[in-house]
């Protein structure tokens, strides 16, 4: 009973990761995202930014990197600086579990680039 116990945690620790619930949820065929029965054509948009937030703020960029190509902007907010950031994207290590002065620098950053998108810009909230 204890083997089989822990054959069952061991598996739904494995199955319990960013990148492989990304890749059961996202699909992308080149130049559209799907998630469920819903399709985004990127070519629409004017162009594509990632805001992504928590103590897996890093983890699910990069998942959803591994699945399209997230532009060469975007803004991670998370309690810890990965060994290896994503090119282009601003990272801020925000508090946790209270907000700090970072925290606070990140939504200023957020706001602002929210603000300066072009119209027909598609953003992809990531929240952990």
């Amino acid at each position: 009973m204890r083997e089989a116990a822990r054959n069952i945690f061991d598996h739904a620790m494995a199955e319990c990761n960013i990148a492989k619930a990304f890749a059961r949820s996202l699909r992308s065929d080149g130049d559209s995202l799907f998630t469920g029965d819903d399709g985004y054509r990127l070519s629409e948009f004017a162009g594509l930014s990632v805001v992504s937030m928590g103590k897996a703020g890093h983890a699910m960029a990069e998942a959803l990197s591994n699945i399209i190509p997230i532009g060469e902007y975007g803004i991670v907010a998370c309690p810890t600086l990965p060994p290896s950031p994503i090119p282009g994207f601003h990272y801020f290590v925000g508090g946790h579990p209270l907000p700090n002065e970072e925290s606070l620098r990140a939504g200023s950053a957020i706001l602002k680039h929210l603000r300066a998108l072009p119209e027909r810009s598609l953003v992809l909230f990531l929240i952990s």
